[in-house]
């Protein structure tokens, strides 16, 4: 029983100290910006993340706890990490002008927030049980359904709230790899 307070105090470490931290430098020294006010932000969005996942249901095992703030640390690097490529305005860089400038990230940012936003209002209202509740394709696809049980896991959350929009991105990343490949060289 002590190592798992240990271990949930490491996880609440990683958290609120390590992530915002690492955020933070890598803004700093990536994209030219506050590496202060992005680790704030990452530790502002860390705790509304966890705030909102605790008010739903608790973490059981330490396990779930790890699935938890595994879900949490990856949300809160997609946003931020999103909102720095759209602000992002370096010329030299060609992945820029090549993919982001035609709107191809745009677009993922706002259906990946959409979704992300829909995962949400869908989680609140995912019944205990099926038989009293309405368990809809949203909660059979990604949730245990067995007889008329729902069996939450953060491992699910994640698949739903996050799998979706990297498999999304993925994908126009691999159209936009296969579309340049069809492209006319220009060397002279």
């Amino acid at each position: 029983m002590q190592n798992d307070g240990v271990i949930a105090l490491l996880l609440v470490f990683l958290l609120f100290i390590v992530q915002p931290v690492l955020l933070g430098i890598a803004a700093g020294k990536a994209y030219h910006r506050s590496g202060t006010l992005c680790g704030f932000l990452a530790f502002g969005i860390n705790a509304g993340i966890l705030a909102f996942f605790e008010s739903q249901f608790r973490a059981g095992p330490i396990i779930e706890g790890a699935d938890e703030v595994g879900t949490i640390i990856v949300i809160s690097v997609m946003i931020i990490l999103t909102i720095l490529e759209l602000i992002h305005n370096d010329p030299q860089c060609t992945i820029n002008r090549d993919l982001f400038r035609r709107g191809a990230f745009r677009v993922w940012s706002c259906v990946s927030a959409g979704w992300i936003i829909l995962c949400a209002l869908e989680f609140m209202q995912i019944p205990g049980n099926c038989y009293v509740g309405r368990c809809d394709l949203f909660v059979r696809s990604f949730f245990k359904v067995v007889g008329y049980g729902v069996y939450l896991s953060y491992f699910d959350v994640g698949k739903a709230f996050i799998g979706v929009p990297v498999l999304a991105f993925l994908a126009a990343l691999a159209l936009c790899w296969v579309a340049d490949g069809f492209r006319r060289s220009t060397t002279n």
